[in-house]
């Protein structure tokens, strides 16, 4: 296997690794946020593709909505 091939199944794993912050209240709200997860709608569907850092991402711009709404925990 090639050091390309190593780094991407290494990458996919790592992206597989990271739990999905789907708390299945699953509803989107006037501005296009789940009011479950706080993901955005086109957040909800890039999970699916995105990488490591690319789902990293995603759970802190979620994490940073949740604070800004002033919720702790589920909706």
């Amino acid at each position: 296997m090639s050091k390309q091939s190593e780094t991407s199944a290494s990458d996919l794993f790592a992206a597989e690794a990271i739990r999905s912050p789907c708390v299945a209240i699953c509803a989107l709200d006037e501005n296009d946020i789940c009011v479950g997860c706080y993901r955005s709608g086109s957040e909800i569907t890039d999970w699916f593709m995105a990488d490591a850092q690319g789902k990293r991402d995603i759970i802190a711009a979620a994490a940073q909505r949740r604070r800004e709404a002033g919720s702790t925990g589920l909706s």
